[in-house]
């Protein structure tokens, strides 16, 4: 007899406990994802990124125009593996890999395309910004100055 079945016939409220608890998770989801809010803010000698969720998570990486290497433009993102933070819904926040990019801070949402990528002297960011076109030109600009 399997799980599910055992479970049915012995209690229904067992079952209803279940449902419950599925769906307050499916809820909590979906409303960590649309109370988190990105910033990417340009200011004279450096790019700030942060992320704030719900409750206490919050992320804010301070990047050096002198530091940046390099800031490339990438479609999608790329396949990743997660080595520390967290993906709720299309939101992927914290530190992850890649074999073609290495190791790199990540804040991104799914659904805004195209990243982009910015390759400082110690750390990789990916990042989604709204105009991530406008983003690339600002940085160069002030890396330029």
């Amino acid at each position: 007899m399997s799980f599910l079945t055992k479970l049915i016939n012995t209690d229904g409220r067992k079952v209803s406990y279940a449902v419950a608890f599925i769906v307050l998770a499916i809820m909590g989801a979906a409303w960590f994802s649309f109370n988190a809010t990105m910033s990417f803010t340009a200011s004279d000698s450096s790019l700030t990124i942060s992320y704030r969720g719900v409750l206490f998570m919050k992320t804010t990486y301070e990047v050096d125009y002198a530091d940046i290497e390099r800031v490339e433009i990438l479609p999608k993102a790329p396949p990743m593996r997660r080595s520390f933070g967290f993906g709720v819904g299309q939101i992927q926040v914290g530190t992850y890999a890649n074999n073609d990019l290495g190791s790199f801070k990540a804040v991104i949402n799914d659904l805004t395309h195209p990243l982009l990528f910015i390759k400082a002297k110690d750390q990789a960011y990916l990042i989604s910004p709204d105009d991530a076109e406008g983003l690339k030109q600002t940085i160069e600009q002030k890396k330029a100055q």
